[in-house]
This record gives structure tokens, C-alpha cells and sequence, in this order.
């Protein structure tokens, strides 16, 4: 009936970069009893749709797609079952906003803007600024943004991940004060994987008793496959000690947060056989739940 559903749905994306013979397409992940279903297939020209990120209840999936060697954003409306350019070229990742997408597009070899589109009922043309303009460090290549997508951890930061391309990342923070055009470039980290997500936390340490948005990684160590799942300290700008850990190899991150009482971060990771596992760590009960089946996935994202 074109209304989003009042729970998350958990959808899973099989594109060019999954390393297997499955189709490339969008499936619903069923959390009740973890089976799949098809919503959509790739078409070729489709095929490695990534970054793919979710406007807060609009029931619209965003995700770059390269046609003819340029990087666009396509959202595909899960509603309706359609696709649509999104008028926005030269996108180095997508990022979960708090009621939005923000894109980091570049426009020089070593300067970027954000362009955002809002929640329901949102835009479908994206808005540029210059008000939120950045040039990228020496040592920071900005085709190292385009692995993973990013977030906006709290009020002013956002959230990105850089590539180095020789088993390290390097956390990269945006501040999203109007015109401030500040990076933060934290230390390499020696890791296979370093993944932005969000998370609720309580605010006491900010000040307030209500419970606060805040950023994250996912970091894969170099030398074990390990993965930890760490806060981003906003003070300090460094990531904290591990809340979570799991001996396997994360590939995608989503949050699912009905409300206090049901907050869990799904985890796509390496299987030890043939196919991927999706587990769940439960940010109330502290451990992990397996969503149980074998997937094919690149890449899970949460939307409702």
C-alpha cells in the first residue's frame, strides 16, 4: 500500500563482488526462520550495485552502480519495484544519515561534497552544497572511500573508512559542521576489514539520560581473521576497546533498532564452509544469535 512496514526488514545484496555463482539480486532475509526470498534480479549493466545504504522509512534501497566507467547512485523502491537514477555521478561511498543519505562526491583529485536526500517524504534528487566541502589529506587516495559505506556516528561527525590496499585502514571522520571542512585522519589500523556502523548507546556520559546515536568499526584483524566490534570515541578520536568479538571474518553491517529493549547489530561473516553466516550480537542480552542459513551475500542493510 506504499506505507513502510513498522518493523526493519533485513535484506541481503548479491552483486559482482560476492565471489560466487548465485544470481546477482536483492533478497528478504526472514528473521523468524532465516529463509530467503527473491525481491529483485540484477539486471547486467546492475550487477555491482554496492555501498547500499537506507532512507529511514521510505522503502527506498540506495546503492552506486558504475555505468560506462562513472559511479551513480540508483535507488530501488521496494514498494512500488522500481528503479531510479538518482541524478548524482562521481560518488565515492553512501552513508546512513540520522533522516537521510548523505553521498561523499568527488569533485577534484583531492577535494570532496556531500550531497543529501531526505526521509519520507523525501527527495528523489539529491541536494549539493559547497557548505560541506573537504580536501582529502596526503596519504589518503579517494578511491579508498569506496569500499565500504559510512554513517553519521553522532550529531556532527561523519564516519568513513579508508582502504590503504595493503591490509590496513584508516579510520576517516568528516565534521558536519557547516563550513568547517575539518577531517580527522585517525591511526592505521593492521586489518583485512575496517567497517562503519551505528549503534544506540546510553547518554549518560554526554550529559543527558536519554539514550544517544553513535558511530563505530568492525574491525577484522590482519592476523587472526578476528573481528571486534568498537565504539568510536568522539573525545579522544579513537576507537575504544571491544564491546563484542568474533572469530570469523565480518564482510557487511547493519542496525536493526525497534527501541531500547530491541537493539541488535547484524553482521555478515566469512562461513567456514560454502556460503556466508548472518549472526546477530543483541546490544540488550550482550551475545550473539545466528540467523540460520547459509547465504550468498556481499552485503546486508537494514530498511523499513
Amino acid at each position: 500500500n506504499g506505507e513502510a512496514p513498522k518493523e526493519f526488514i533485513l535484506y541481503g545484496i548479491v552483486n559482482s563482488h560476492s565471489d560466487t555463482s548465485y544470481d546477482n539480486c536483492i533478497e528478504h532475509v526472514n528473521l523468524t526462520d532465516g529463509s530467503p526470498k527473491n525481491i529483485v534480479k540484477l539486471a547486467e549493466d546492475q550487477k555491482d550495485f554496492s555501498c547500499v545504504v537506507n532512507v529511514p522509512e521510505s522503502q527506498n534501497l540506495c546503492g552506486i552502480q558504475t555505468i560506462d566507467g562513472v559511479r551513480k547512485v540508483f535507488s530501488y523502491d521496494l514498494s512500488m519495484h522500481f528503479w531510479q537514477d538518482m541524478g548524482l555521478e562521481n560518488i565515492l561511498t553512501l552513508c546512513n544519515g540520522q533522516s537521510s543519505i548523505i553521498a561523499v562526491r568527488q569533485i577534484s583529485t583531492d577535494e570532496v561534497i556531500l550531497a543529501t536526500t531526505g526521509s519520507w517524504p523525501y527527495t528523489r534528487n539529491m541536494d549539493q552544497t559547497s557548505n560541506y566541502r573537504y580536501k582529502l589529506p596526503v596519504g589518503i587516495r579517494l578511491k579508498s572511500l569506496t569500499r565500504y559505506p559510512g554513517l553519521q556516528g553522532g550529531g556532527s561527525q561523519l564516519i568513513l573508512s579508508a582502504d590503504n590496499g595493503n591490509n590496513s585502514f584508516t579510520p576517516v571522520v568528516l565534521d558536519l559542521k557547516q563550513n568547517s571542512g575539518k577531517i580527522y585522519i585517525g591511526d592505521p589500523i593492521q586489518a583485512t576489514a575496517l567497517i562503519p556502523f551505528w549503534t544506540i548507546i546510553s547518554g549518560k556520559d554526554t550529559g543527558t539520560t536519554k539514550y544517544v546515536r553513535t558511530g563505530g568499526y568492525a574491525v577484522v584483524r590482519a592476523d587472526n581473521g578476528q573481528t571486534e566490534l568498537c565504539l568510536w570515541n568522539q573525545t579522544t578520536m579513537s576507537l575504544d576497546e571491544p564491546f563484542a568479538t568474533f572469530p570469523n571474518s565480518a564482510r557487511s553491517v547493519t542496525m536493526l533498532a525497534q527501541d531500547t529493549e530491541t537493539m541488535k547489530i547484524y553482521v555478515l561473516f566469512e562461513g567456514y564452509r560454502n556460503g556466508r553466516l548472518i549472526y546477530a550480537y543483541d546490544l540488550v542480552k550482550k551475545d550473539w544469535q545466528q540467523v540460520t542459513d547459509n547465504y550468498p551475500y556481499s552485503e546486508i542493510v537494514a530498511a523499513r
